[in-house]
């Protein structure tokens, strides 16, 4: 159970901080590596953590934590590297979130495939398999479940067995339910698990809650009243389930704008003020100075929410203002 995957990206400005993060963590010593994902170049530390940029300082940076470079860390060490890259502004592009089934004999990617087959997925609409086989027998298999880009919904499920895939373990002893996060998705789930008071339960709530199972019944279109197939009850039994979708971008939630400053600007701002003695508010109008009430029609609901929580009438987060304050 934990990440296997961290993907976040900002301004160039954070650039600087990103590398003094990286450098504060793992060390000073890296090599210059050449660009991918759309960046000039990169730097590479040891541990395998990448930082992506252009040449120019004032356009895009990306940091990338692959599988591999997390595997060496602990799961807990992961949601700190997190919770750290949201603190310094960075936005989160790609989170996966693996939960291992080892000696259960559950035979998901099976199972899974003979559901997709009777139409009983739920939570995407396509799904695809790969086989892999050499001479010497089955060396990989993998079902997928929803699709990546811009066409999918955000939430890509993986189910494989891992045991074959590292060679370590017989077929169907080792098997991986892995959920890729992109987008909305990847910064919502981020957020959820980095203000959890158990990260553990809610990374589970999150992987097994992006796709369903339900048996079809005919002439039954809610899906909340299809009872789940069987195999996939099991597995989710006493799990809250969550899940997170893509949101309209025509129209911010609140909700999701508090959250956004809470943990990924907020902790920045109180960093700087904490450094020179100052408040958070005063950073914020020293760095932005003066500016102009926006007219857009995107931000107008929002505003509107932020009207109604200062009066009191609409809560956020569970909190609502204190009108008396």
């Amino acid at each position: 159970m934990g990440l296997d995957w961290i993907t976040v990206t900002g301004p160039g400005v954070l650039r600087g901080p990103g590398r003094e993060w990286l450098i504060s963590r793992f060390g000073s010593a890296r090599t210059r590596v050449s660009g991918r994902k759309f960046y000039a170049c990169g730097d590479k530390w040891a541990s395998g953590a990448v930082l992506l940029f252009e040449h120019n300082s004032s356009d895009s940076c990306c940091i990338e934590f692959d599988g591999n470079t997390l595997a060496a860390m602990s799961a807990d060490e992961r949601i700190d590297v997190l919770r750290s890259l949201m603190s310094l502004g960075f936005r989160v592009t790609r989170l996966d979130v693996a939960l291992d089934f080892v000696g259960c004999g559950l035979a998901l990617g099976v199972r899974a495939v003979d559901s997709c087959e009777r139409g009983e997925l739920c939570g995407a609409k396509v799904y695809s398999t790969y086989i892999e086989r050499t001479g010497a027998g089955l060396k990989g298999h993998t079902v997928y479940l929803g699709r990546r880009g811009k066409n999918g919904s955000g939430r890509l499920t993986r189910i494989y067995d891992k045991g074959l895939e590292r060679r370590s373990a017989p077929a169907g002893e080792w098997e991986r339910w892995e959920t890729v996060f992109s987008d909305d998705c990847a910064i919502e789930a981020a957020a959820l698990l980095v203000e959890s008071d158990d990260w553990v339960a809610t990374a589970r709530a999150l992987s097994l809650g992006a796709h369903d199972f339900r048996r079809v019944v005919p002439g039954e279109t809610a899906i909340s009243r299809r009872p789940r197939v069987e195999w996939f009850a099991r597995i989710v039994e006493g799990v809250a389930v969550l899940r997170v979708r893509k949101t309209e971008k025509s129209s911010p939630d609140l909700e999701r704008v508090a959250r956004w400053l809470r943990t990924a600007v907020a902790p920045s701002l109180a960093a700087m003020g904490d450094k020179v003695g100052v408040s958070m508010a005063d950073v914020l109008l020293c760095l932005v100075g003066e500016v102009e009430p926006s007219e857009r029609v995107r931000v107008r609901e929002v505003v509107e929410h932020f009207s109604l929580w200062w009066r009191g009438e609409f809560p956020v987060g569970g909190r609502s203002h204190d009108v008396g304050s």
